[in-house]
């Protein structure tokens, strides 16, 4: 089953800040799906997204 977590959570894994966390959500190709006014990013699309952003910066 599928893990998800919020942007705040999101903001603490990645160690950014909360406005940070809600510019990625809100940027093309950025894994996020939004239910109501929650705002939910799935785990493993998080890990592919920061694979690949990995993989274009090196």
């Amino acid at each position: 089953m599928e893990e998800y977590i919020s942007v705040k959570q999101l903001s603490k894994r990645l160690n950014i800040s909360l406005d940070t966390a809600y510019q990625y959500v809100h940027t093309a190709g950025f894994p996020a799906i939004k239910i109501n006014k929650l705002i939910r990013i799935p785990v493993s699309s998080l890990e592919k997204w920061l694979d690949k952003r990995m993989r274009m910066s090196s």
